[in-house]
């Protein structure tokens, strides 16, 4: 992509990123964002030919935001303590901010958490030991995603947005993922309790969704 190109396709998502921020995806229209970031209908479908692919790559984009600052900050974690880390950095930072909260609950309204945490089959792969070549992996990953949504979204709807209670949150989740994978019970929750010291100590880094 020629430097013209990628100015314009970060210039794009920087809008988006404003306007996601201030009124939400829903409120947000493709014809608005062209108008803050002066692209062209054409050009903002030649990169997005979705809205919906904005969203792909926010997530995807945050994510790796997250797991770049977790790498720097603990180079030898080793898996799933490096997978606990990261998502809870990723909760924890996602519900800090109230608009971030609300946009995010739109997302999850409006489509499965693989729409944006595409990259799920990675993640999980370790508590496999590696290996997601098996049909029967496939059903968990889309077991693990069904129960991240219907979680999230109760998680929001209770209000009770405190790195505490993402804490909970992650405890839910993972004990569910403790069945799924048959991994100790004991060994997981020692792992989210050092993921959740070192997400609530670096909550002030400036990393963020939108």
């Amino acid at each position: 992509m020629y430097k013209t190109g990628i100015e314009t396709k970060q210039s794009i998502v920087q809008c988006a990123k404003a306007l996601f921020y201030q009124n939400g995806y829903k409120n947000t229209s493709v014809n608005q964002i062209c108008q803050e970031s002066n692209a062209k209908l054409g050009t903002f479908t030649y990169y997005f030919p979705k809205k919906n692919d904005l969203l792909t790559l926010l997530y995807t984009e945050y994510m790796q935001k997250c797991v770049d600052y977790i790498d720097r900050m603990e180079d030898n974690l080793k898996s799933p303590d490096h997978h606990l880390y990261v998502v809870m950095f990723y909760y924890m930072k996602l519900y800090s901010d109230e608009a971030t909260i609300r946009f995010h609950n739109e997302v999850l309204s409006i489509g499965s958490m693989n729409m944006w945490f595409h990259n799920t089959r990675v993640l999980i792969s370790d508590f496999s030991g590696g290996t997601n070549e098996d049909p029967i992996f496939t059903l968990y990953v889309k077991a693990d995603n069904a129960v991240r949504r219907e979680l999230n979204l109760n998680f929001i709807q209770d209000g009770k947005h405190t790195p505490e209670g993402v804490y909970a949150l992650m405890k839910d989740i993972y004990t569910i993922n403790a069945k799924l994978f048959d991994i100790d019970q004991k060994i997981m929750e020692d792992s989210l309790a050092r993921a959740f010291r070192f997400a609530k100590k670096h909550l002030d880094e400036q990393i963020s969704l939108l």
